[in-house]
């Protein structure tokens, strides 16, 4: 009986170490349990982002995927219609180039044209230019002809009129010879006898003698003619 008591008393102390001892080991425990917890809440949230922004990149992948097929289809579409502009655009230049080739030939075909009818107009404006001086000069030569006819009938006239004795008429008919034929010397002898004899018009008289002289200055009666001025001064 004694000796229970001896190992009563010894196992008091060691009870309350080992109490302590796992008091302690349980505190500790708790503590790591405590930071295991909040490190597996700490991992579950980073999972739980991880797999939120995992799901966002999936998500973004397949749109990406989308369109790039999306984007692959677009660029098929206008891989074929630049195909299609190009092979337009080559024909419109092979257009253009035919129109040009075609244009050159119209303009060299206009300017031969041009030439050719340069040529013809420079011939037919000189044929038509002699044409032109000699039917001038045919007129001009009528024109005169018929003036000195003219003047050579009213003269003829004139003078009928003078041997009838109709001197007014006679006047009147040398008058217009002279109109017609102003260098008519005769008619302007006449209208001075005239004038003088008949008239008494001593200045047209006068007048008409000089005129005669003038246009012949080597008339056989000009002694004659030129006394008959001296006496009318």
């Amino acid at each position: 009986m004694k000796k229970i008591i001896i190992i009563s008393s010894l196992a008091v102390p060691i009870i309350m170490a080992i109490t302590i001892a796992v008091s302690i080991k349980i505190s500790s425990l708790n503590r790591q349990i405590a930071q295991s917890k909040s490190m597996i809440l700490k991992v579950s949230e980073e999972s739980a982002r991880v797999k939120e922004q995992k799901e966002k990149i999936t998500a973004e992948n397949e749109k990406l995927q989308a369109d790039t097929v999306s984007y692959v289809s677009l660029n098929t579409k206008l891989q074929g219609e630049k195909e299609q502009l190009q092979k337009a655009v080559s024909e419109g230049q092979k257009l253009i180039a035919d129109k040009e080739k075609d244009l050159q030939n119209v303009n060299s075909r206009l300017s031969e044209i041009e030439k050719g009818l340069a040529d013809k107009q420079s011939r037919e404006h000189e044929a038509l230019t002699k044409e032109k001086k000699v039917i001038t000069k045919k007129v001009i030569e009528l024109n005169s002809t018929l003036k000195k006819e003219r003047a050579l009938y009213h003269y003829n006239l004139g003078v009928a009129y003078a041997n009838a004795k109709l001197y007014d008429d006679a006047i009147t008919e040398y008058k217009s010879s002279l109109q017609a034929d102003p260098d008519n010397a005769d008619a302007h002898y006449n209208l001075a006898i005239l004038y003088d004899a008949i008239e008494s018009d001593p200045a047209d008289s006068v007048e008409h003698y000089r005129k005669y002289l003038e246009l012949t200055p080597n008339a056989e009666d000009r002694d004659e003619v030129e006394a008959i001025l001296r006496d009318k001064k």
